[in-house]
């Protein structure tokens, strides 16, 4: 990354290093003369040609990114000869501040610390060795001061640069780790604002219908649903954008060939390169609405069968309180159905309500269906049932309840009990004629 931030900035350094190079010999050539114009004005004219050659070269070959720390520490090194002539030449301590900067650069242009902090080193014990050889009796402490502050802005130029290095290593990794993410997701996601979509993967592609002929810039989510539902969908988008809501909802998408697919959408607001971007991830739901169909589909059935059933079918809680009743059981109970739901099984049967809320329990427990007679009333009014219980579970439902099935087997019973009656008069009858015949005998 030091490489890739110094190509980065090797460009522009490049211009306005030219760029100050220029303005510099004019300057020498206004503010000088004599010899040391002639030279500092060749030297500054030299920098600015050497500097505009690499610019216009660099135009048509990028400089390598291998090579970017080279051709910084040679631009550094170019500054370095123009400050330290300068110095030289004038035998003036002041000029130091000249060399102060460009220590100052080198801190925030060369972040590995060799590269770095050797350049540092050659250019401050340059400068020093000058001083000490042109104007040895100068006061060097306030020049020295200068020049230790210079290199410790340097080194908290380097450090924050080190930082940012950093922080891009990890935008990086988290970059990288997120797009591995989004392109291994079976749902589709997709990002974009109001420039067009920022990045989309290959299921979003497919169900959105993107492709380069169609071009990204012109995208907007709200051209893939019916126009009645449109409103909504801007809604949902703008509460996304401007209060940062994550907005969950289901949503059918029209394609171009007419087709309608329901979908589930989640909808949050992201960074992405430094903007703020709208993230959707879609999900096809058409598997799961068949599915809902297909269960609605079989609660009707299931409910006009309990309705429509002879019998007396009815519905407990694990507590013998009633869920439903056909209407054979409404009738039975004496009670219209609506009117029944939330009612005890003892306001209506407190002979049998502890038995049945047992087996209610029983059945609950051992998740099983369970047959059983019973008989309610007492005397002309006794009445036979066989009845099954059996648990049913819905998915709104956090518990189980109970369905009983009950067939009135009075009328079977009375005739098994009339049976019986007969085959004991018979075996009575049969018996007596034994009898009789053993006594004629003798």
């Amino acid at each position: 990354d030091a490489q890739i931030l110094a190509r980065e900035t090797l460009r522009p350094f490049s211009r306005i290093a030219f760029v100050v190079y220029a303005l510099l010999s004019v300057a020498h050539f206004l503010a000088l003369s004599g010899q040391l114009q002639v030279i500092m004005v060749s030297c500054a004219a030299a920098t600015s040609v050497i500097l505009g050659a690499l610019i216009l070269g660099w135009r048509r070959q990028p400089p390598a990114e291998m090579y970017a720390l080279h051709w910084t520490a040679f631009i550094i090194g170019l500054a370095m000869v123009n400050s330290l002539l300068h110095v030289y030449l004038t035998a003036d301590v002041k000029q130091t501040s000249n060399v102060a900067l460009v220590v100052i650069g080198t801190g925030y242009l060369l972040i590995p610390a060799t590269w770095c902090y050797i350049t540092i080193v050659l250019q401050v014990a340059t400068t020093v060795a000058i001083l000490f050889l042109r104007a040895p009796e100068e006061d060097m402490v306030h020049y020295s001061v200068m020049l230790l502050l210079s290199i410790g802005m340097a080194s908290l130029l380097r450090a924050g640069r080190r930082v940012h290095i950093k922080l891009r290593e990890t935008e990086r990794a988290q970059s990288e780790a997120y797009y591995q993410m989004v392109e291994n997701s079976t749902d589709a996601i997709l990002a974009y604002n109001d420039e067009g979509l920022m990045f989309c993967n290959s299921p979003a592609q497919d169900l959105f219908e993107i492709s380069s002929e169609r071009g990204t810039e012109t995208f907007n989510p709200a051209d893939s649903v019916a126009p009645e539902r449109r409103p909504a969908l801007r809604e949902h988008i703008r509460a996304v954008r401007h209060e940062g809501t994550i907005e969950r909802f289901d949503e059918v998408l029209s394609t171009s060939g007419g087709q309608e697919i329901p979908v589930e959408v989640v909808m949050q607001r992201v960074r992405y390169q430094g903007n703020n971007v709208i993230q959707a991830t879609v999900r096809d739901i058409s598997a799961r609405k068949a599915l809902e169909d297909q269960l609605k589909q079989s609660e009707m059935r299931y409910r006009r069968l309990f309705e429509e059933a002879e019998y007396p079918i009815s519905v407990f809680d694990q507590d013998g309180r009633i869920v439903m009743l056909n209407r054979a059981a409404a009738k039975y109970f004496g009670i219209e159905s609506e009117k029944a739901q939330g009612r005890l099984l003892e306001d209506f049967l407190p002979e049998v309500a502890q038995d049945t809320i047992e087996n209610i329990r029983m059945v609950l427990s051992a998740n099983r269906s369970v047959a059983r007679e019973h008989t309610i009333g007492s005397g002309d009014r006794e009445k036979a049932f066989w009845s099954v219980l059996q648990p049913v579970y819905r998915e709104s439902e956090s518990k189980g309840n109970v369905e009983i099935i009950s067939v009135d087997i009075t009328e079977l019973k009375i005739a098994q009990r009339q049976l019986q009656e007969k085959a004991q008069q018979a075996i009575e009858a049969n018996s007596a004629k034994s009898e009789f015949l053993a006594n004629m005998s003798h």
